[in-house]
């Protein structure tokens, strides 16, 4: 697992920006074959940001990749899509490169951040269907990434994790009982009480 990493910052093979991925976790099936998830992680952020130059090699990528179904549309490089955009190709330039054989490229954002729902459902409608050779992208959200830690096994990290990022009672100030007097970051009695029906489930709106 790998924080804000870049295959090769600068490097003309892949995209020559130095664009880089939140997170990207590397993994050897057994049989042999190497995959890679590149995720980009959006918390608050509107996919508003500051447009910056786009390299003409990412024209050549988008050509090549057969991800697009029109690679040169001018509305791919420009918000709310040029971050996916990039990190995406990014992500099909490692394969192409043979770095490994399989990739995915994942955004994960909270459920009640509609304006990114709507960038990531804009841009998966200029994407073909992904091939053998191509590097897929997916979409979950951190309510449904929580919960798969709990299931996993960690649920103390995930019941964390949900407090710190999905409690949005503690944002609003209406604490309930159950967490009142407790830490900022809870404790495993805590946990014991969440869990103990089973894995740690979120109903609508982002309470447990």
């Amino acid at each position: 697992m790998l924080f804000e990493h870049s295959p090769g910052r600068g490097n003309p093979a892949l995209t020559g920006d130095h664009s880089a991925f939140d997170v990207l976790l590397r993994y050897e099936k057994s049989n042999g074959t190497r995959g890679f998830v590149a995720i980009e992680v959006k918390y608050s952020e509107s996919c508003q940001e500051p447009v910056p130059a786009i390299r003409p090699r990412y024209d050549d990528l988008a050509e090549v990749s057969g991800l697009f179904i029109e690679p040169r549309k001018p509305a791919l490089k420009a918000n709310p899509y040029q971050q996916l955009y990039r990190e995406h190709l990014l992500a099909q330039a490692m394969l192409m490169r043979g770095d490994t054989d399989e990739g995915r490229f994942v955004v994960v954002s909270p459920q009640l951040n509609n304006l990114i729902s709507a960038a990531v459902l804009g841009y998966q409608a200029e994407l073909k269907p992904a091939g053998e050779d191509q590097v897929g992208f997916a979409s979950i959200t951190l309510e449904d990434t929580i919960v798969a830690l709990a299931m996993a096994g960690e649920e103390e990290y995930a019941a964390r994790l949900y407090r710190r990022y999905s409690d949005f009672q503690l944002v609003d100030g209406e604490l309930n009982l159950f967490w009142a007097g407790d830490g900022p970051i809870g404790t495993a009695g805590e946990l014991a009480a969440v869990t103990a029906a089973g894995p740690l489930k979120l109903l609508p709106g982002g309470r447990a």
